[in-house]
């Protein structure tokens, strides 16, 4: 679901994007399409903490992953991709780095957006991508992780982006 596709103008989804800041310290963006992420905007500002970005799943459950790590953010815990596999409510979650031409080709155009509506933009941009398991606790790139997608439906954002992530969507 499109916020602006729906009717929302620019002003009135920055305005809601930086209520839920203010309350929570930190909000999430979902990009559908064939290839699906979830992020955050906040992190940095608030904690002083990279944003998290999950790819291969679908909104809510990407959403419920980052919100449970970003609350142990706000409480003071830290991650890094340096990190050991965790837990987050039973579910097994590793962190990998996110090479910074993510940045420069669309995959946080929203958080872009967000601070240079603002007008300001916070000095680091760094993100932590949040790289899930299969049920065998497998992770990519592990070839046994996605057989039946050849690793596609969880893309590692840790190598340099062939060109803008936004433009492979189908409409």
């Amino acid at each position: 679901m499109c916020a602006i596709c729906d009717g929302m103008t620019e002003d009135q989804l920055q305005g809601d994007l930086q209520r839920r800041i203010a309350r929570y310290g930190y909000t999430t963006l979902s990009v559908d399409g064939p290839e699906e992420w979830t992020y955050t905007i906040g992190l940095t500002a608030s904690f002083d903490h990279p944003e998290f970005v999950v790819t291969g799943l679908p909104a809510r459950p990407a959403s419920m992953v980052i919100q449970a790590l970003a609350d142990r953010v706000r409480n003071g815990e830290r991650f890094s991709s340096a990190d050991s596999e965790r837990l987050v409510d039973e579910f097994p979650v590793r962190f990998g780095d996110v090479h910074p031409s993510q940045w420069q080709h669309g995959r946080f155009d929203g958080w872009k957006r967000y601070y240079a509506w603002l007008g300001r933009t916070p000095a680091l941009r760094e993100a932590l991508q949040i790289v899930w398991s299969n049920d065998e606790w497998i992770y990519p790139p592990d070839e046994r992780f996605g057989l039946e997608c050849n690793n596609a439906c969880q893309p590692l954002l840790d190598s340099p982006a062939t060109g803008n992530v936004n433009r492979r969507r189908r409409w």
